[in-house]
């Protein structure tokens, strides 16, 4: 049984726009933002979201943070940390779900729902 999307207070996201972002950009980052070596993902998967039409948020909501990318070295924690990420966008609506392994996380919700896997962990946004 597949579950209706979140109720958010942000803008809604939408997936064709964010799956083109991300299928653009997974190879070749985009030049415009910051590339972490020490782990992108985080910062990545923010991209899909802004592109998707999630808006940037300068105050912090009510999990104590803002999320935003303003220039190259001026972002949020939130953009850029899986936990933080996490934090911020639960704060805002979104749904935390545990899962035992991949297949069990895509049962019942399709892939195009998952936007962010933290440990065992499933943010849908």
């Amino acid at each position: 049984m597949k579950r209706a999307a979140p109720q958010l207070r942000s803008a809604p996201f939408n997936y064709a726009k964010g799956t083109t972002y991300a299928l653009k950009y997974a190879l070749t980052p985009n030049s415009s933002y910051e590339v972490f070596s020490n782990g992108d993902c985080t910062n990545f998967t923010s991209q899909i979201a802004f592109a998707g039409g999630k808006k940037k948020v300068w105050a912090a909501n009510p999990s104590g943070y803002p999320w935003y990318w303003d220039k190259k070295g001026v972002y949020s924690r939130s953009w850029t940390v899986a936990f933080t990420f996490a934090q911020y966008w639960t704060a805002d609506g979104a749904i935390t779900l545990n899962y035992n392994d991949k297949a069990s996380a895509q049962k019942g919700y399709g892939l195009k729902e998952h936007l962010l896997h933290i440990g065992k962990k499933i943010l849908l946004i």
